[in-house]
């Protein structure tokens, strides 16, 4: 940011991205990460991950870095749901989360409420990193998210932060919830689908190698195989989900019963407090039921979207070499027609030739 938006960006005190899209760009992704990622790490992921014409929301090229009091303002003078982040995450159709080698991404204030809010959105969420150990890492770790811990850069946003957490969901069901996504997520990229992994790592040596006549080839397939972890990762999320709301559910019938029978006033205090932790948890368990069949809904349409790219590559494929071939043709025809053009004018100086050398001879008599 110093060494190169800052500068570039000083004149015109604007964003990196406006100062290259003055008009600006609908983001579709929206990328999580933690400035404390190396540089060469976060590029690498990206190009891996991204297509070429895919438009992106990252902060540090979305938002004037130029400016502090301005830039605090955008942050600090709004409700968390109307900073620029929130926005830009609402209106994405993908969160793309960049676990770093550090792990530091979870242990980041904003890098958690972001992926928060993204899971309770129904935004479908890719983590991603390029080596298969940071992947074994975060599992191992997991468990020890804890959203309260977390740090930001200003105490003031981490305060805002963990103010809005108490005041939406509490620290425990947030907490809860990422375990939940997080684990399930990574389950299925170690699980289910290892052959991506080794496939991104096939891509990143091409990469190196500047094999292109392979790189275009395998980058489609490493997006099919994120697509599918993703499809199954929010499968499996809902199965735990279901099971989560049938125990709570269950619970909540036993309580009721329970109170039924209850005739001390302590007795029917705890039970009274236990019926609205059960219905607060069917409650919370319900939202996220919902989050993760809007989900669902976005990555059926954009897996339908990415099996049909082939057909309408194909169909454009051969759209172009028609529309090339009746050009062709087209300019032979006019070559045909100008040649004509050229022999007829020809011809018809030779016959005006002809008549007047015809009508200049005198006529014989006999």
């Amino acid at each position: 940011v110093s060494r190169h938006i800052k500068p570039e960006t000083q004149s015109s005190n604007s964003s990196y991205a406006l100062l290259l899209n003055p008009e600006g760009q609908l983001a579709t992704t929206f990328v999580t990460h933690t400035w404390n990622d190396r540089f060469a790490h976060f590029i690498r992921s990206l190009r891996l991950t991204l297509r070429l014409d895919e438009v992106v929301w990252v902060c540090s090229f979305s938002i004037p870095q130029n400016d502090s009091g301005a830039l605090r303002s955008m942050v600090s003078n709004r409700s968390l749901d109307e900073v620029p982040f929130a926005q830009a995450l609402k209106s994405a159709t993908r969160q793309l989360v960049i676990v770093d080698e550090g792990l530091d991404v979870i242990r980041r204030s904003w890098c958690l409420y972001e992926m928060e809010q993204a899971f309770s959105w129904g935004i479908p969420t890719t983590l991603h990193s390029c080596s298969r150990s940071i992947f074994i890492e975060l599992l191992s770790q997991v468990n020890s998210i804890d959203a309260r811990t977390a740090k930001a850069s200003s105490k003031e946003d981490e305060v805002r932060i963990h103010k809005a957490i108490e005041q939406e969901w509490g620290f425990d069901v947030l907490n809860s919830h990422i375990h939940r996504c997080i684990r399930t997520k990574v389950d299925c990229i170690l699980e289910g689908n290892d052959g991506a992994l080794q496939h991104v790592e096939d891509l990143e040596q091409a990469l190196e190698k500047g094999q292109s006549t392979q790189i275009a080839q395998m980058e489609e397939q490493v997006r099919l195989e994120q697509e599918s972890i993703a499809i199954n990762a929010n499968a499996a999320l809902w199965q735990q989900l279901c099971e989560e709301q049938r125990q709570a559910k269950e619970k909540l019938a036993r309580v009721k019963a329970e109170l039924q029978k209850a005739k001390d006033d302590e007795t029917l205090l705890q039970l009274e407090e236990d019926r609205s932790k059960a219905k607060h948890a069917i409650r919370d368990l319900d939202l996220q039921m919902l989050a993760n069949q809007r989900e669902h809904q976005l990555l059926t349409v954009k897996q339908e979207f990415s099996l049909q790219m082939p057909k309408v590559k194909e169909f454009t494929q051969v759209a172009s070499f028609l529309e090339a071939s009746c050009r062709r043709l087209e300019g032979e025809v006019r070559g045909h027609l100008a040649q004509t053009s050229s022999m007829f004018q020809a011809i018809k100086g030779d016959l005006c030739s002809l008549r007047q050398n015809t009508a200049a001879e005198p006529l014989s008599s006999d």
